[in-house]
């Protein structure tokens, strides 16, 4: 078993999505990472200390052995840094044997071949037509919170325009949509 997974996907928000329904599918904690606020559970208010700096918060990770899934954006520079892939690799091995992994994400570099034992690859297929209609669905009724919103498309007209979105990540698609 991996103890890392690297999600290729450019859309940030469905990594965020794909971490929280993993975790809500093992029934273990989700913490996120960011180099602004460190490592975050997501039902707790603060940042774990010391976790500011990426290597700090693989450090805690594998310390701690703590069952939970592990939420990571990175750049592609770390992924050259010898020192960062040598607490990378800890980090991933101490996930192994327990539940939960850490997801990285945010990077287009290969995996180095001295992780590929711990850490693999997913690509996240592109959004599916549910997800582009369950978008729609959201912009307008955030709209209607602001005023009175009025949407009359046909059928025929509401696929054409999931059809057209086919392509762009959730995130593009909703910016193009509310511009």
């Amino acid at each position: 078993r991996y103890g890392g997974i690297l999600l290729e996907t450019e859309d940030s928000e469905r990594v965020k999505q794909s971490a929280k329904r993993l975790s809500g599918l093992l029934s273990i904690p989700l913490f996120n990472w960011s180099s602004t606020s460190g490592l975050k559970r997501e039902d707790e208010p603060g940042a774990i200390f010391g976790t500011q700096h990426i290597k700090g918060a693989l450090q805690h990770i594998r310390a701690s052995r703590f069952p939970g899934i592990y939420a990571l954006r990175v750049n592609d520079s770390d992924m050259e840094n010898p020192l960062f892939l040598d607490i990378l690799e800890d980090a991933c091995r101490a996930m192994e044997d327990i539940p939960g992994g850490i997801l990285l994400s945010g990077i287009n570099a290969a995996i180095p071949s001295r992780l590929l034992g711990h850490l693999t690859s997913v690509t996240l297929p592109s959004p599916s037509p549910k997800e582009y209609r369950d978008m729609l669905v959201g912009i307008v009724k955030d709209m209607s919170k602001k005023q009175k919103v009025r949407v009359s498309l046909t059928q025929g007209q509401a696929n054409r325009l999931i059809r057209n979105l086919r392509g762009f990540t959730l995130l593009e698609a909703e910016k193009v949509l509310t511009k």
